[in-house]
């Protein structure tokens, strides 16, 4: 320190001493020289400002491209994923008999209609969420949760496939919780889903999927994206697959790439399913990475902050969904989008409520079989929250979007007016059916949903309405089937 004090004054001393001589220089220096040095350096300038402007010009445009590219996917996939859905709405009611009895044969094609039209909305979600990650229109949650729950509905969903596949199944985490993390749990549930997906997917026969989770202490160099030192919250999936060569391993996240070979062609996809996981982890302020051995198998693992110290784990499963939910409230999409939302996502919740309540609220309701008590609600359900979200996206073309959906609603409440009378309940069970459904509706839309938002009280208004809509076609077809000369 002591030196570099000593040297300052020789320094500005031989600073001061040349500045005299190098102004002299200039001073001595022909006139058309200076002249002439003065216009290349006015050139140079020039060129500066023009290249600048270029530059600017340039990252504009790429920001106008990029947003007009995320627009026109968002667009094509509301516009696509309009059609799907009524596509299977009527594959349902046909399924159910509305038109007419259906033969086991009719029954097997309507069956593929179906799964094909949800392998093509999946497709198409996965594009629609790539649009509004890149649009920055994708919020997450950042909150106190545990992986248990949204591990085993993954592994509940991904069951029959690797059952299919003869694959071996292993959920290999200690605790029943998992292990606590800050996030948002639907999110990891649909990256873990992702994950076990191709896990199966990439499986030969025979084969087995594990999936655990842990703690650890230390960032795995591994995980680029983590800042801090932690403690994380990991969830491994490993499978005895294909494995994956070391020069495809960082290129698996990018958008549209799909690793070269057989099994890739034979087992399709977009190649986004990676990508979008990878993302979502990294907005939750986590990561997701990859190990594999060809012809080995592959572990790929979600790291998540670890939940605080001193969290209670007694937590209800009620107050961890509350909590779970994605935060509309901070988020720009409108109320109709996020009710919508919030619906599709909370079908079985709602149902399970639905049914408890009205076996003890109708005198013929603890005789009935839960599939009596549901009779196709859940296809109802569906239909509405793909309503709101049509109304929040379509604007003035909504009405023409709805027609099918409205279509749907009606056939479904038709149908379900007139089972009631079939099963023999009465007007005023009718009624208290109608009230159930729509009280637990609303419910656990405003457990999920900040209750002073504007923009959510109006869409709970809409919502009933299309309710209220649903329950008067219904009551007018119990009416019908009651005026019906009664057999034997």
């Amino acid at each position: 320190m002591t030196g570099s004090a000593g040297e300052r004054p020789d320094a500005l001393t031989r600073a001061s001493d040349a500045a005299p001589e190098s102004a002299q220089q200039v001073a001595n220096a022909p006139p058309a020289d200076v002249a002439a040095r003065a216009i290349e350096l006015e050139g140079q300038n020039e060129q500066l400002l023009l290249r600048t402007v270029e530059l600017q010009a340039m990252a504009s445009a790429a920001e106008e491209a990029s947003r007009a590219k995320s627009a026109f996917l968002a667009t094509m996939s509301h516009e696509l994923r309009t059609p799907i859905n009524a596509v299977l709405g009527y594959a349902q009611l046909l399924d159910i008999g509305i038109a007419g009895s259906v033969n086991e044969g009719q029954r097997v094609y309507l069956a593929r209609i179906a799964s094909c039209g949800q392998h093509l909305l999946g497709l198409v979600n996965e594009v629609l969420d790539l649009a509004q990650i890149e649009a920055g229109g994708l919020r997450v949650l950042h909150a106190d949760a545990l992986t248990g729950p949204a591990i085993l509905q993954a592994v509940d969903l991904v069951r029959p496939q690797a059952a299919l596949k003869s694959v071996r199944l292993v959920d290999d985490y200690a605790q029943e919780d998992g292990e606590p993390f800050v996030g948002d749990e639907d999110r990891v549930k649909q990256i873990v889903l992702n994950l076990l997906s191709n896990a199966v997917k990439f499986t030969a026969e025979g084969g087995t999927v594990t999936i655990n989770c842990s703690r650890e202490q230390g960032t795995p160099p591994e995980a680029g994206s983590l800042s801090g030192s932690g403690p994380w919250t990991a969830v491994h999936v490993t499978d005895t697959g294909v494995g994956i060569v070391d020069s495809e391993q960082g290129r698996v996240f990018e958008a549209f790439h799909q690793v070269d070979g057989e099994m890739t062609r034979q087992q399709g996809g977009t190649g986004l399913g990676l990508a979008i996981s990878r993302r979502l982890a990294r907005m939750m302020g986590g990561d997701l990475t990859l190990t594999s051995v060809p012809d080995v198998g592959s572990t790929f693992t979600l790291w998540l902050p670890a939940a605080r110290e001193g969290r209670s784990m007694s937590e209800s499963a009620d107050a961890r969904t509350a909590r779970s939910g994605p935060d509309y409230g901070s988020a720009d999409a409108p109320g109709l989008s996020a009710v919508g939302d919030v619906l599709r996502q909370s079908i079985e919740v709602v149902l399970v409520a639905y049914t408890d309540r009205l076996r003890a609220a109708v005198p013929l309701g603890p005789e009935m079989r839960r599939t009596e008590l549901e009779d196709h609600a859940v296809s109802f359900l569906a239909d509405l929250a793909q309503s709101l979200i049509i109304l929040s996206e379509a604007g003035a073309e909504a009405a023409e979007l709805l027609r099918d959906g409205s279509a749907i609603q009606r056939t479904i409440a038709e149908h379900h007016g007139a089972r009631r009378c079939h099963q023999g309940w009465d007007l005023e069970a009718l009624h208290v059916d109608h009230d159930v459904f729509r009280t637990e509706i609303e419910r656990v839309i405003r457990m999920r949903l900040p209750v002073d938002n504007p923009g959510v009280e109006a869409a709970v208004i809409v919502l009933q309405s299309l309710i209220n809509r649903s329950e008067a076609v219904s009551i007018r077809a119990w009416h019908r089937t009651e005026a019906l000369p009664r057999s034997g």
